[in-house]
């Protein structure tokens, strides 16, 4: 009677504890892959728990567009009150580029050079066919005073305002005694006539060099000097 009661009293005991081990529910590990984000640390569910969403991660030129289950970013979770943990898994941050404006000062050129749009890290798409009489643009910077020259092919990563310098297509230098040095393109030869000198309208390209005694050269050689027109 006494050996009944003993197997009676384990096999209670056994019942229990299996009992007990069958409603102990498994932990599971939720990681949190942000991208290129700010680190967030992973937390540990039970199992069929649910999780509230952490703070949201931050990346420099990007904002922060949700979680998902997947590295492809395909399978995103719309609701953490209702996502039930089943398993360790880890969640993956979506992130979408931020737009920046870009806008250009032409200084007196003349051209098309409307503002753009551009995401961050992408490059400025320069405008072109852009004129200013008796000049060639040089390069474009990006300050009002031409000392931070811009770099085409850096990407964007705010708000920007570039500036067009300019070269002047001629240079004159000289003395009473008179050199005089033109850059353009075509019909360079000095005649004189009356005491005058006349020169053919400098065109864009090609260079051409003169030494005339007693000639001054100045800026303002075109009101002081006749030109006649290139053909």
């Amino acid at each position: 009677m006494r050996k009944n009661k003993l197997l009676i009293f384990l096999l209670v005991v056994a019942a229990m504890i299996g009992l007990a081990s069958c409603g102990e529910k498994e932990s599971f590990t939720i990681s949190f892959d942000t991208t290129g984000g700010s680190k967030i640390e992973s937390i540990t569910v039970l199992e069929d728990g649910t999780i509230t969403a952490p703070t949201a991660p931050t990346r420099d030129g990007y904002t922060f567009a949700g979680w998902y289950l997947d590295a492809e970013l395909t399978n995103p979770i719309e609701d953490f009150a209702s996502f039930i943990i089943e398993g360790n898994v880890t969640l993956y941050a979506k992130w979408e580029a931020s737009s920046y404006t870009v806008t250009f000062e032409l200084n007196g050129g003349v051209g098309t050079a409307a503002p753009q749009t551009v995401k961050h890290g992408e490059k400025v798409t320069l405008p072109t066919g852009l004129t200013k009489e008796g000049y060639k643009l040089k390069a474009w910077y990006m300050d009002a005073a031409l000392t931070r020259p811009f770099i085409p092919s850096s990407g964007v990563t705010g708000d920007l305002k570039l500036y067009a310098k300019w070269e002047s297509l001629f240079t004159y230098s000289g003395t009473n005694s008179g050199n005089a040095t033109y850059q353009s393109s075509k019909c360079l030869t000095p005649t004189r006539v009356n005491n005058s000198i006349k020169i053919g309208v400098p065109k864009i390209g090609d260079m051409f060099t003169t030494n005339i005694p007693g000639l001054f050269i100045s800026i303002l050689i075109s009101l002081i000097f006749p030109f006649e027109s290139c053909v």
